[in-house]
Formats: C-alpha cells, sequence, structure tokens
C-alpha cells in the first residue's frame, strides 16, 4: 500500500489503483487500500465511486477519523452539505 500512495502522490493514478486493488486481492478487509480507491475515485472526479469505497473504509475502521474526513470531502464536493458537516463532526469526534 505504501507503493500505492507514493504512485498517488505523484499522479500516477492508473498504477496506484493497480496497487491498491492486489492489496484487497491478498486482503480483502483492508481499510487503508479502500481509502486509497476511494481517494483516487475523488481525484477523478468520479464521486459516487469515491462515496461508496469511502464508505467501505469506514465500515470497516470505524476509529479513522481520516477515513471520514474525506468521506465529507466527498459529500461536499457533491454538494450534499449536510452529510458533509456530518462526517467532519463524526471525524472530530474521533480525533
Amino acid at each position: 500500500l505504501a507503493q500505492a500512495t507514493t504512485q498517488f502522490h505523484a499522479a500516477d493514478l492508473r498504477r496506484a489503483r493497480d496497487s491498491a486493488k492486489l492489496v484487497l486481492g491478498l486482503d480483502p478487509s483492508n481499510a487503508d487500500a479502500y481509502h486509497m480507491l476511494g481517494a483516487i475515485a475523488a481525484r477523478e472526479r468520479a464521486y459516487g465511486e469515491a462515496e461508496s469505497l469511502l464508505k467501505r473504509a469506514v465500515a470497516l475502521n470505524r476509529r479513522s477519523p481520516y477515513f471520514r474526513h474525506s468521506l465529507g470531502n466527498v459529500h461536499r464536493e457533491r454538494g450534499d452539505f449536510n452529510a458533509a458537516a456530518n462526517a467532519y463532526r463524526d471525524a472530530l469526534r474521533l480525533d
């Protein structure tokens, strides 16, 4: 997953996606890999897909404020400000 993160920050989204999917192939419950895929989808402005992936990450790791913050960002980009505010509040409660 570290490789996927490096690729994501280098804007090599195709390779980052492939790397994250490889992680999920080895560990289907890896919340960080779902988060990475959600971040990639959000970067590509595929907000519906990003929301689904980030919700999966949150379901797998309910203690991560970072995942909830990312989900809030997607809600904000979609114009759902109430959902965004709720996600941000949840993130702050966990931080």
